[in-house]
């Protein structure tokens, strides 16, 4: 074919397909989900620095090689709690908010919106300027907070917002993933986040006697995949224990919230649980009182399951008619190998994780290595209960030879050793009454 004949028939020319968005969209999911804040943070070590220079800019408006993501970055610092009030600091907060009035860059007032969110305090001053002034910019938002404003039109009123950011939960099935899925990328964020879980406790107080709305709660602490919530945790914890302080707990209930209280929070008795201090007597006192009960009855089934024993039964129900009759402040135990082990095979399935930080280990070998021990603190008294035939040993709580409740190690021959009051369970009764009447 000639070049003349081929002029006369050109190709075809198919246009390009459009390219799949697929992975484009994927792939800004993962970035979005791996940093969610569009404002950087910053060391601690920095902040002050880095505000100060920022401040030095706006006083002398010099901009010259300023990057954007160093004012926002400086934007967030200036909103802090520990910098908000700061006096030196009015002409670069002022600054911001007059710079959200009146900037059209997406990428600036993106993170003003953040810096309010994490920043908010109902009626502050602060949060009243900044609320003020991304209301007026709103129609110059990116689509993600566009779109989170037609979800919640009170988010820029800064005092209304967190109860109706609660009344929005309180209609979810799974708050967690639900706002994210509304555009909040960080749902346990300080500021807003903090005050919409205190408002949504308070809307939920009356249903936390339902099975069905503590676990929304618990799940809302610990949302599958995540670390638990870290703030508003007393709160939280006081919230599902409050319609138990006037009223008998179901064994159900009360066996799931203290075992989920614990995965989430640790044992209240032991040292590093630290987000049950600000938790009330009250509160800690029914959990603590859940806790003896729990403890009792793991080492009465432990020692039903692996003694055979006539004179263990009447030893069994006499201390539970003790714990029963609200003699027993506390009690802890210490399994020895083989009931240990027993308890790990058999019983983790009743249980969450963490089973061996719930008992101690009574460590003494030879003829007194399958002796486990029931360590109670009975009024100003400690009291030491074995299984097997192991004596019943009574110290006052400031004997500095008394064992000490909620510790890793016991020796049963130690304890032995030390005590001055000590009887054996050879005749039921007369034991029963001695306890008695030394408690």
């Amino acid at each position: 074919m000639t070049l003349l004949e081929r002029l006369d028939h050109p190709p075809h020319l198919d246009p390009p397909a459009l390219p799949h968005l697929n992975r484009l969209a994927s792939a800004a999911g993962r970035v979005l989900a791996r940093w969610p804040e569009v404002v950087r943070d910053t060391a601690e070590r920095d902040r002050e620095a880095l505000v100060q220079l920022i401040l030095g800019r706006v006083v002398a408006d010099r901009w010259e090689g300023a990057k954007l993501s160093s004012v926002t970055a400086a934007a967030r610092i200036a909103f802090e709690p520990e910098f908000r009030d700061r006096q030196d600091l009015a002409v670069l907060r002022r600054f911001y908010v007059e710079e959200t009035r009146a900037s059209d860059r997406p990428g600036f007032l993106a993170a003003m919106v953040s810096v309010y969110i994490r920043s908010y305090v109902p009626g502050a001053p602060h949060t009243r300027d900044l609320a003020a002034a991304l209301d007026l910019a709103k129609a110059r938002l990116g689509a993600r907070w566009r779109n989170l404003h037609t979800q919640l039109p009170e988010l820029f009123d800064p005092v209304r917002a967190p109860e109706a950011l609660a009344l929005r939960m309180e209609a979810m099935t799974a708050p967690f993933p639900e706002l994210k899925a509304m555009g909040i990328a960080l749902p346990h964020a300080p500021g807003l986040m903090d005050h919409a879980h205190l408002a949504w406790l308070r809307q939920i107080a009356p249903r936390l006697a339902e099975m069905e709305t503590g676990d929304r709660l618990l799940d809302w602490l610990k949302p599958e995949g995540q670390t638990a919530k870290a703030s508003g945790t007393h709160e939280a914890i006081e919230a599902l224990l409050q319609p138990w302080l006037a009223a008998e707990a179901p064994e159900k209930m009360r066996i799931h919230l203290t075992e989920s209280l614990i995965a989430l929070y640790g044992d209240p008795r032991l040292s590093g649980a630290s987000r049950w201090s600000g938790v009330s007597q009250r509160h800690r006192d029914l959990i603590l009182r859940w806790l003896t009960k729990a403890d009792m009855s793991f080492f009465i089934g432990v020692v039903d399951d692996t003694q055979d024993s006539h004179m263990w039964k009447p030893r069994r129900d006499f201390w539970m008619k003790l714990y029963q009759r609200g003699r027993i402040d506390a009690a802890w135990v210490a399994f020895c190998k083989p009931a240990a082990d027993y308890a790990r095979r058999n019983l983790m399935h009743r249980r969450t994780a963490g089973l061996d930080r719930r008992f101690g280990r009574q460590t003494a070998g030879g003829t007194r290595a399958d002796t486990s021990l029931l360590i109670m603190k009975i009024g100003r008294k400690i009291v030491v209960d074995g299984c097997h035939n192991y004596r019943t040993h009574i110290f006052d709580e400031t004997d500095p030879a008394a064992p000490r409740l909620f510790q890793d190690r016991y020796d049963c021959d130690d304890i032995m050793r030390r005590s001055r009051l000590a009887k054996s369970h050879a005749s039921i009764d007369s034991w029963m009454r001695w306890v008695e009447m030394n408690t």
